[in-house]
Formats: C-alpha cells, sequence, structure tokens
C-alpha cells in the first residue's frame, strides 16, 4: 500500500499587507497561484488515488480571514474565502 503525504507550512503562505490600488497584478497571480490555486492542484493530485483506496482525507488551512476582511489584507482574504468555499463544494 502506497502512503502519500504533504505538509505545508504557514510560512509558505503569501500576504502583502498593502492595499488594492499598490497591489500589483503579478503579485495578485503569485498569491492566488500560492495561497488558492495550489489547493486546485494538490486534490486533483491526490483524490484519485484516496477514491481507489476508498480511504484518504483533504485537510486545508483556511483560518479565521475566510470570515473577516482587513484593511491590507484584502488580497490573502479573498484567497482564504477560496479555500472555504473550495471545501464547502466538495
Amino acid at each position: 500500500m502506497t502512503r502519500h503525504s504533504y505538509t505545508r507550512s504557514d510560512k509558505s503562505l503569501i500576504g502583502n499587507g498593502k492595499t488594492i490600488l499598490d497591489t500589483s497584478t503579478e503579485f495578485v497571480q503569485k498569491i492566488m497561484a500560492v495561497n488558492l490555486s495550489s489547493h486546485f492542484v494538490l486534490i486533483r493530485e491526490f483524490l484519485p488515488g484516496m477514491l481507489e483506496a476508498k480511504k484518504g482525507h483533504v485537510v486545508s488551512l483556511a483560518s479565521m480571514a475566510s470570515f473577516v476582511s482587513a484593511p491590507g489584507l484584502v488580497d490573502y482574504c479573498v484567497t482564504k474565502v477560496g479555500v472555504l468555499a473550495l471545501h464547502e463544494g466538495e
């Protein structure tokens, strides 16, 4: 039996503390890729094996930022709302 394990430290999550007007398009694309799109990629990678084995868990960290947004953290909070919606919609 093959076991897959993936862990990710909070240190890999990114935010910038800037307003929307001061945030570059490049940074928005990067934060979406790191904090949100990566969940889709990993679920697609590991879910087939979990379904085949008829066991497994998908766990992600969304944080309180999925419920409360703050000035300078809107970009980060948007990604956390997306993670929450992803798992509620599974």
